[in-house]
């Protein structure tokens, strides 16, 4: 049965900041609000969701990832979620604009975005100890009490999170080096390079570093090596094209650099264990 995938909004609540949220999960997870939670919905702001207690599933593009007490979901905009199951969880939604971003955090606004790109592979992050639980809980209280009438309250609890997120996330196996600047050019370079590049050599040579380097920082990185890196992004943006713009199998495939729609169909069905069109059947609009 074909499931049409909704285009999430940032919903502005009345008397609130316009490009700031944050919900409990059982506020999220209402009897209203569950039969669009519980489809494929592409959200247009940044996500934080954090898992205060608890475990249960959450699906990030089309991927199911499992999410236990002390972990946290970063969810950038355009991405495609699903929350599979999350019947068993507390804790609390936090949702914001770039715009928001920018007017919290200045040019440091930019470190909290490459944290996203970092951890678009593996969007689920495990924390060393409870400080992000009780500083969530604390932003949550002032943006209830303050969010209508004070921005500034709200801006500085918002940038003391953010600060106690990047001191206490663990580098652990499916989680980044957070200031790894090689990863982040390497993400940037694969993001923008991608129709024309996707072998590992040609990204060695862009950085004009050897191949053993490359596969050293995906690994480290993501536990993955540099061509399964590759061949993730180039799925996800596959994904993403077949759901959301109005183009044939053909155009995407060379659109994605591809010589042959037949080497884009084989590509993917290796990969995803369907062809191309049958996941548009399945999951597009």
């Amino acid at each position: 049965m074909k499931e049409n995938i909704e285009v999430v909004k940032f919903k502005i609540t009345e008397n609130k900041t316009k490009e700031f949220s944050i919900q409990t999960l059982d506020e999220i997870m209402t009897p209203q609000n569950i039969p669009l939670s519980t489809k494929h919905h592409r959200i247009t702001f940044y996500t934080l969701i954090f898992i205060t207690n608890g475990s249960g599933t959450h699906e990030v593009d089309f991927k199911e990832y499992p999410v236990q007490t002390a972990d946290i979901i970063f969810f950038a905009k355009d991405r495609v979620e699903r929350f599979v199951d999350f019947k068993h969880l507390e804790g609390f939604y936090l949702k914001f604009t770039e715009e928001f971003l920018y007017k919290t955090l200045g040019n440091y606004a930019l470190e909290v975005i490459d944290l996203f790109r970092q951890t678009y592979i593996f969007p689920v992050l495990s924390l060393i100890n409870s400080m992000v639980s009780s500083h969530v809980t604390l932003l949550k209280d002032s943006f209830d009490t303050y969010g209508n009438i004070d921005f500034d309250i709200i801006s500085s609890a918002f940038r003391t999170l953010i600060l106690v997120i990047r001191q206490n996330c663990s580098i652990i196996n499916k989680t980044i080096q957070l200031n790894n600047s090689l990863f982040i050019q390497l993400v940037h370079l694969v993001d923008h390079h991608l129709h024309e590049y996707k072998s590992v050599e040609d990204y060695s040579k862009l950085m004009n570093v050897s191949k053993k380097t490359i596969n050293l920082l995906t690994k480290t990185s993501l536990n993955l090596s540099a061509k399964s890196f590759i061949n993730e992004r180039i799925l996800q943006k596959a994904k993403i094209s077949l759901c959301f713009e109005n183009k044939s199998i053909d155009e995407i495939s060379y659109q994605l650099g591809f010589s042959e729609p037949s080497n884009f169909s084989r590509f993917f069905k290796n990969h995803e264990g369907v062809t191309p069109m049958a996941f548009r059947r399945i999951h597009g609009n």
